[in-house]
């Protein structure tokens, strides 16, 4: 498995769309780290072009701010590592 660093900013934040798969500040931050059509799950992730894509898999703290954003309550900015690929 490989890791990256993924920061979901304040504009991520901002501009994010709920309940939305590809658009929400997840999704974003996800691309913004150079992931391809990023796809957000509560626990997993999938990126890569259509009939190639890829599961990644989001740490607890990913999982709590979705839910968080999802369900109107404040969130914060943060960074996490996401475990993805081989």
């Amino acid at each position: 498995m490989l890791k990256a660093l993924v920061s979901v900013t304040k504009s991520d934040i901002e501009r994010g769309s709920r309940p939305s798969t590809r658009d929400c500040p997840v999704a974003r931050a996800l691309r913004a780290a150079g992931f391809t059509d990023p796809a957000v799950g509560m626990r997993a992730f999938t990126y890569g072009d259509l009939g190639e894509r890829v599961m990644g898999y989001l740490p607890e703290e990913a999982t709590r701010f979705i839910a968080a954003y999802d369900f109107r309550e404040p969130v914060e900015p943060l960074s996490f590592y996401v475990e993805y690929g081989e």
